[in-house]
């Protein structure tokens, strides 16, 4: 994705990460940030099926895609489980979504492609999300399952304030909303994701705004590096020859995708 902004600062979101049935990314605050008023800005390309997006304290806090394309989203202390009223169906596309939430005020926000697609009358209370227990891209932070297929790219955390989605993104001279690089605070638990950062094994999960990272499971931030014949040998397996690091990492002539393995898009 990449976008050259008009009115505001350019963007360049040039990494995603691929998760699937066995991948994903987990984080535990060591503190409580405010569990009232926070903003979250993603981008997300579908791959079909069903399972949850994000979640805290394993379904204290979700964001579940249904199969019929609808969200089932809930924060326990602040609203119980509410469907979105449209469906994310378009595999081809990739969907902004921002969640404004400022339970102070009683609402929750849903704004996808920059306009607004649902307002939940929110408890003015602590909700689950921004507490001190696991929360997870993929599937259930706790248990491990309920894991989606799906592209995600240039995540961003705003701990502490209800923003508007024109602070991420804006509509370009076709009407086609971009991205928009966010120049505010993150706030204490906040973090940005841009998946960037493949110095090792464990680095694509790092904050590119601070010092909240996130810890992968079976995701390598490592090129593909193709430089040899992919082939099926006599068992008609796959054989790949002369292929340095692709996929799970190693250095070995013969290279082995391990089942559910995922790998940052470059």
């Amino acid at each position: 994705i990449f976008y050259s902004a008009a009115g505001g600062a350019a963007e360049v979101i040039s990494r995603s990460v691929r998760l699937s049935d066995n991948s994903y990314l987990r984080r535990t605050p060591s503190s409580n940030g405010n569990r009232k008023t926070w903003t979250l800005s993603f981008w997300a390309k579908f791959c079909g099926g069903a399972g949850h997006i994000l979640s805290a304290n394993n379904d204290g806090f979700q964001v579940e895609l249904r199969s019929d394309g609808r969200l089932l989203m809930k924060n326990d202390g602040c609203f119980s489980n509410t469907y979105s009223t449209h469906e994310y169906r378009d595999y081809a596309a990739w969907y902004h979504f921002v969640f404004e939430h400022d339970a102070a005020n009683t609402y929750f926000k849903l704004h996808v492609n920059g306009e607004l697609h649902q307002t939940i009358t929110a408890t003015n209370a602590n909700g689950t999300f921004n507490h001190n227990n696991v929360h997870g891209w993929n599937g259930r932070s706790t248990s491990n399952d309920s894991l989606l297929d799906f592209y995600l790219a240039n995540v961003e955390f705003v701990d502490g304030s209800a923003l508007a989605p024109t602070n991420f993104g804006e509509y370009d001279s076709y009407s086609v909303w971009q991205p928009k690089a966010y120049s505010g605070s993150y706030g204490t638990n906040g973090y940005k994701l841009a998946f960037s950062d493949t110095s090792s094994y464990t680095s694509v999960g790092n904050d590119s705004a601070g010092s909240n990272n996130w810890t992968p499971t079976k995701i390598k931030a490592k090129d593909y590096d193709y430089t040899g014949d992919i082939t099926y040998n006599s068992s008609s397996s796959l054989s790949l020859n002369n292929v340095g690091r692709i996929f799970d990492g190693t250095t070995a002539s013969d290279a082995t995708i391990a089942n559910g393995e995922c790998w940052v898009e470059f």
